[in-house]
């Protein structure tokens, strides 16, 4: 008897719920809580009454460099989603506990 959770009945022999697509989506999910960190602080320099246009320059470049890694995932090989996700999880924790 078939076991259906087993990833053997699956056509690329992973378990539902786990590989590639799990790891894509965890990998979009960082960039993108990291692109809307880079925004929210976008948002927040430009509202000032002075605002620093060196930092806004350099926010401006770093968010422009989150969108590219996020349009990279759609080609990138599973190796590869996995390094993007560590990396973003990581510069997140530091972007939010600086």
């Amino acid at each position: 008897m078939h076991d259906p959770a087993s990833s053997a009945g699956s056509p690329d022999g992973v378990a539902p719920g786990s590989g590639p697509d799990v790891t894509s989506h965890v990998a979009m999910k960082m960039v993108t809580r990291v692109i809307a960190w880079y925004a929210q602080q976008i948002l927040a320099e430009q509202r000032l009454p002075s605002p620093d246009l060196e930092r806004l320059q350099q926010l401006q470049e770093s968010r422009r460099g989150c969108v590219a890694d996020l349009d990279r995932l759609a080609d990138a090989d599973v190796e590869e989603i996995g390094r993007i996700a560590a990396d973003y999880e990581a510069r997140l924790k530091k972007l939010t506990t600086s």
